[in-house]
């Protein structure tokens, strides 16, 4: 027991249904509404009233000393799978990744992880550049087809699709013969049930309907994990009958599988962890650094003379390229638009943090949107400004700044993540200038990804 023992502030219940509207309405806007007028810490009470389910109050966290309590000091006593697991009404998400490396905890997690990371030293990422390459060349190749006909173009859907087959080809399968545009679209469709706002409908429907005695769940978006599962189980049969060419990978899970050292279960669900978080936040930090390229031109322009200075050619060292305006504008894209908008863990023993008293099953929330705009430590925190992240303005701030997490689990993949937004956008920026259509900003839809209500389109001219 610490010393000084606090107690949170607890919403009051007649403010929930308010509250409630608004995430509804815009999620990500009205938890930084509520951190602005609650604080650092605060909870939204029994919101599981009505319910036979076991209290699991909601504790918003929005201070870098709390963030870093729960993510690296006693990260072992907040689940990220727990969470999950025992709640299905706010998502599908263990249906659909198992217990793959996203879901797992402790020694399964700490195997699986010992596994994959081999996939992401320095050489391996070095092989990828060549995939990089050839996919990019393709997107530059559609986009200045359209140019001519329609300069207005669906950004955020092509670096989507794109990222996803320079996912495949790196790690999964390795072949322009895949039907990649199959498990795209399913895999998209999946991801619409994922959504905060779904996720809060789904949870309120439930609990009213248990309320009254009768065992409901949704189920809608089983059909589209049943064909992508589908999908996925035909394309392990096919490798494994080396119908295709196997990725980095799945040539590894497939070795073990075939000696015995893993399921068919754990193939599978670490082929869907990489589906799931292994090229959209990719594709969300390079589509919303172009959308703030495409808002800031004097700082575009400032980038596109740092890349016409570093004469890009088809062989360029990636290695040895050095391109620090590039770098400060995509980290100062990432602060004001984190792709993971929220991370959630379930609390599995009575803790303290910094000596508030947070009961065992507390669902504890980030909000990197909230905490990247947090006023007592970023300057103008709605404003863009690459000099954030000059090294002088970054002493203290390890945890203010969290676009792929921290602590032991930080993604495993931030640094080929780096490496993709580096290498891509640096060959975008010099081909094309991004010119916004509109001077109002696009409204998000607050998936687990963060995307555009509706796609994000910008306005492009050849350089």
């Amino acid at each position: 027991m610490q010393d000084a023992v606090q107690k949170i502030y607890v919403v009051p219940l007649y403010k929930l249904p308010r509250h409630l509207i608004g995430l509804l309405r815009n999620p990500i806007k009205e938890i930084c509404r509520m951190t602005e007028r609650y604080g650092d810490i605060f909870a939204l009470g029994n919101m599981n009233a009505l319910s036979r389910l076991p209290n699991k109050p909601v504790i918003f966290i929005n201070h870098p000393d709390y963030v870093k309590y729960v993510l690296k000091d006693n990260l072992d006593n907040y689940s990220r799978g727990q969470v999950f697991r025992d709640r299905k009404d706010l998502s599908m998400l263990e249906d659909f990744l198992g217990n793959g490396i996203f879901m797992s905890d402790g020694g399964d997690w700490e195997e699986q992880h010992r596994i994959i990371k081999v996939l992401f030293n320095n050489e391996a990422i070095c092989k990828s550049h060549t995939i990089i390459q050839q996919e990019l060349a393709g997107l530059v190749a559609n986009w200045k087809q359209q140019l001519p006909t329609n300069n207005v173009v669906d950004i955020e859907t092509s670096i989507h699709f794109t990222m996803l087959k320079i996912l495949f080809k790196t790690y999964i399968v390795n072949s322009n013969a895949y039907n990649f545009t199959e498990i795209f679209n399913t895999f998209q469709s999946i991801m619409k049930f994922s959504s905060f706002n779904t996720s809060v409908i789904n949870f309120i429907k439930t609990n009213i309907i248990n309320a009254f005695g009768i065992n409901y769940q949704s189920k809608k978006h089983e059909q589209y994990i049943n064909k992508l599962n589908k999908l996925v189980d035909e394309l392990i049969t096919a490798l494994i009958n080396n119908q295709y060419e196997k990725g980095a990978l799945t040539t590894i899970l497939l070795n073990k599988y075939a000696n015995k050292e893993i399921s068919y279960k754990d193939v599978r669900d670490t082929i869907m962890n990489f589906l799931f978080a292994g090229f959209e936040t990719t594709a969300a930090g390079i589509t919303w650094t172009l959308y703030c390229m495409a808002t800031n031109p004097a700082e575009q322009e400032k980038v596109y003379e740092e890349l016409k200075a570093a004469s890009l050619t088809p062989n360029i060292n990636w290695n040895d390229t050095d391109l620090p305006n590039l770098k400060l504008a995509i980290k100062e894209s990432m602060r004001l638009y984190p792709p993971v908008w929220f991370y959630m863990r379930q609390c599995l023993k009575e803790d303290f943090i910094n000596g508030f008293v947070v009961r065992k099953n507390s669902l504890v929330m980030i909000c990197p949107f909230a905490l990247h705009k947090h006023k007592d430590y970023w300057d103008d925190p709605a404003h863009f400004n690459p000099m954030n992240f000059e090294k002088k303005n970054l002493q203290g701030k390890s945890f203010v700044y969290i676009p792929f997490g921290q602590g032991k689990r930080m993604c495993i993949g931030h640094a080929f993540a780096g490496v993709q937004m580096h290498m891509i956008l640096a060959q975008l920026l010099h081909q094309f200038r991004f010119t916004a259509t509109s001077n109002k900003q696009p409204a998000i839809n607050a998936a687990i990804i963060i995307k555009g209500a509706k796609p994000v389109k910008l306005q492009l001219a050849l350089r």
